[in-house]
Parts: structure tokens; C-alpha cells; sequence
């Protein structure tokens, strides 16, 4: 954006934040504020400025010249804002203040970059900025924050679906190999023994009881589409697929409890509030399990000596 705006500061300081965060409409005025003193913009007309925000679904971004565009958005859930950006600038091209805020850690969650004629006076306000930027972060930051866990997962996922399906595949190969085994086996002991045929047909129509396991009417291969439900329904494979399943669950969750960027405009704040609320009540169950898990065995153990 620099360089659409044409600006080339003496003295530049960027960095970036790439933590959790909810920032509210008080906090993108103040924000804009901070960045309208610091170009210095008391002409009208004498900087430029864009305020970009941009909903799911659209295609193009929303551009206006105040923030107020942004922070009158009705934010409804299926078009909720996903990056709100602000670039400003004097015609002078001295100084320049560039501040997002967006959902994607491409490079950072939170990006600034503040240029100036002067180091001293650049650095100090960029510091200061970024001290109320790092107020904006949440703790739940390492969870929502997860690049590398979320690509470790997607790996054990990816790998224990191929294993699965891959097991699965040799044991109904396998399966039909040894079918046509048996019923090879069995055609030729009806040729060479025509006497085994006849007493098939006889015990068809005799409600005589079944023969021996080792008789040789026993290698009749048996019912292929009962073998592989036998496979699927054993618990080996049902563990399996619940691990993958509640593994993937969990991300779900994981993802909707502890979101990478709120943005409180709208109907974000109550978005936001029942999320809050929702996370306490995930947290109260899991604490309950934790603790019935502590206190139940230690009052068993006391009943039990009394």
C-alpha cells in the first residue's frame, strides 16, 4: 500500500502480532485516531487515507476514507467481517501509518507499520502502539494459534484414514480370495466324490442336524457381504474410526470455542457473547468430570473403610 500511496518515510518500524484477539469498535476509533495525529492530518485534503474492511462472501473489499463505513456494518453471521485494514498518509510522503486486523496468519494476525522523518519520535510511537495492540490478545492465543498442531493433526488424521482403508481393502481381498479357495476346493470334492452332492441334496430337504466341522460340506464358502460387516462392526476398526472422528471433532470445536479474530461490531458482540458463554459452560462440564473422577473414588474408598 505504500507504494499505491506513494509514501517513503526516513525512519519505518513494522512488526506484527500473531496471537488471538477481540477488538471492538471503541478500539478501531481510537485506533484511527492514533493514526490520523500521528500523519499529522489537520488539512482536509492534504492525506490520503483508505479504511478497507472486507465480509465473507465478498469478492471485493469495502473501501471508504473513515472507519465509521466499517463500524456501521450490521456484521451478520453469514457475511461477518474477516479483515479490517487502515492505511494513511500525508501528500508530503514523509509519514505513513498502516494498521490490519485480519483472520489469517498471512504473515500476522495483526500487522502495523509506522514510518516518520524522525527515528526517536517514529520508534517511541510505534512502541506505544504496540503496547495497546498486545492488550487486544487473549490468553487462549497457543490454542487458537496452532499452525504446526493443526497440520501435525491433519497428518495423523490423513495417515490413519489411508492405514484404515487400506486394512480394510486387504481384508476384503483376502476375504474373496479365500471364498474362491473354499468353493474351488469344494467344486472339486463334488467331482472326485459324487456322493457329497447327493447328500447336500437330501440334507436340503431333511431337517437332519448339521454335519461335523471337519466334514467337507463345511468348506462351502461363506457369506461375503456378512464377513465384511463382521469386520466393520469389530471393535478394533470402530476404536479406529473414533479416534479420526473424535479427533476431527475436536478441532471443529476447537475452533469455534477459541477463534483466532472477534471483531465486536454488529452482531459480533452478541456473537461474542455467546461464545463466552458457551466456553463457560464447556468449561464447567469438563471440570465437573475432572473433579467427579477425584472426589468419587476417594468417597468410595472412605465408605468402603468405614
Amino acid at each position: 500500500m505504500r507504494d499505491i500511496l506513494g509514501i517513503d518515510p526516513t525512519a519505518l518500524c513494522s512488526d506484527g502480532i500473531n496471537k488471538a484477539y477481540v477488538v471492538t469498535q471503541e478500539d478501531l476509533q481510537h485506533f484511527f485516531e492514533f493514526g490520523k495525529r500521528w500523519i499529522k492530518s489537520d488539512v482536509p485534503g492534504d492525506t490520503i487515507i483508505h479504511c478497507k474492511y472486507t465480509s465473507k462472501g465478498d469478492k471485493e473489499a469495502n473501501i471508504s476514507d473513515d472507519i465509521r463505513t466499517a463500524l456501521e456494518y450490521s456484521n451478520p453471521r453469514k457475511r461477518e467481517i474477516c479483515n479490517i485494514s487502515m492505511t494513511m498518509g500525508p501528500k508530503s510522503k514523509e509519514r505513513n501509518f498502516e494498521l490490519s486486523f485480519q483472520n489469517y496468519e498471512e504473515p500476522n494476525l495483526i500487522q502495523v507499520s509506522i514510518g516518520g522523518p524522525k527515528l526517536d519520535e517514529t520508534q517511541s510511537t510505534f512502541n506505544l502502539l504496540f503496547a495497546e495492540l498486545e492488550e487486544l490478545t487473549q490468553w487462549y492465543w497457543p490454542i487458537a494459534c496452532r499452525r504446526w498442531l493443526r497440520k501435525l493433526l491433519a497428518w495423523v488424521l490423513w495417515i490413519s484414514m489411508v492405514l484404515l482403508f487400506s486394512y480394510s481393502l486387504l481384508v476384503s481381498i483376502g476375504t474373496s480370495c479365500r471364498n474362491a479357495q473354499l468353493r474351488k476346493q469344494y467344486e472339486q470334492a463334488v467331482k472326485s466324490q459324487p456322493y457329497i452332492a447327493q447328500q447336500s441334496k437330501i440334507d436340503k430337504k431333511s431337517p437332519s442336524p448339521p454335519p461335523q466341522s471337519n466334514s467337507v460340506t463345511q468348506s462351502s464358502p461363506s457369506n461375503p457381504a456378512r464377513e465384511i460387516w463382521e469386520f466393520v462392526a469389530n471393535k478394533y476398526f470402530l476404536g479406529a474410526l473414533g479416534i479420526v472422528i473424535g479427533g476431527w471433532s475436536m478441532v471443529l470445536l476447537a475452533n469455534y470455542l477459541f477463534p483466532k479474530a472477534i471483531f465486536e461490531i454488529g452482531n459480533g458482540k452478541e456473537r461474542h457473547a455467546r461464545l463466552k458463554a458457551a466456553r463457560k459452560l464447556v468449561g464447567y462440564v469438563i471440570l465437573t468430570i475432572l473433579l467427579s473422577g477425584i472426589v468419587t473414588p476417594l468417597v468410595g474408598h472412605f465408605v468402603t473403610r468405614q
